[in-house]
């Protein structure tokens, strides 16, 4: 009879250590993954159309600049020591012949303990199907140079400054300051400086950038303006 106890006793523990052993090598089951789409520190919003207050900063920072009028369509936002904004517009220019197409501006916006006054940072012409006018090479140059290349850069000369300082005219918030140009031919004279930027901020902020201004054929008669600020 104890043998038979004994026995028992022993098949039981055997049973439970074999069920505890299976249970630790089970493996957990996996919880199925769900995909989370957060935004990431510092990353831009998804697009939207523009509030009122949207469209006050864009104003704020595009007050004053000429050549060009910039309607914003849709923004994104991105905070940073302030808040960054880019804006997608429709752009048309004031020429006589006036030519309208994408573009994207970038506008900073400091804190408001900061005092300082909307910014505009970069505005970009976005690439189109088709060339626009100012865009379409001339007949080739007679110095040989290769149709609608740039020049080498080179030191800005007074007529160079004078196109540059014509066409900054009334733009608030950055000051330019161009260290070298190069030129291109096209229906016009397309002018590439690379510059020193400096925010009227508190405190100021200090970068390169490039700025691109077109020139329009003096048979136009229209004033240069600006059609794209990169900084770098």
């Amino acid at each position: 009879m104890r043998k038979i106890l004994l026995l028992a006793t022993v098949a039981a523990l055997a049973a439970c250590g074999g069920n505890a052993t299976k249970k630790a090598e089970t493996p957990q089951t996996k919880r199925p993954q769900t995909e989370t789409r957060t935004q990431t520190a510092g990353g831009y919003t998804a697009m939207r159309v523009p509030t009122a207050e949207d469209k006050a900063v864009f104003d704020e920072a595009m007050k004053g600049l000429a050549g060009v009028t910039y309607t914003p369509d849709s923004v994104a936002t991105q905070i940073v020591n302030g808040t960054n904004y880019k804006f997608l517009c429709t752009a048309r220019t004031a020429a006589r012949e006036p030519m309208t197409y994408r573009a994207e501006a970038v506008v900073y916006k400091p804190l408001p303990q900061s005092g300082g006054q909307a910014v505009l940072t970069s505005i970009v012409r976005l690439a189109e199907p088709h060339a626009a006018a100012d865009a379409r090479p001339a007949k080739a140059p007679a110095d040989g140079r290769a149709t609608g290349a740039y020049t080498a850069m080179r030191v800005p000369t007074a007529e160079d400054k004078a196109v540059f300082n014509e066409a900054m005219k009334g733009l608030a918030g950055v000051t330019y300051t161009p260290d070298s140009v190069a030129t291109q031919i096209v229906n016009g004279t397309n002018y590439k400086f690379l510059c020193k930027g400096e925010t009227s901020t508190n405190p100021p902020m200090k970068f390169d950038a490039e700025v691109i201004i077109h020139q329009p054929l003096p048979s136009a008669g229209d004033k240069p303006y600006i059609t794209a600020i990169r900084r770098m």
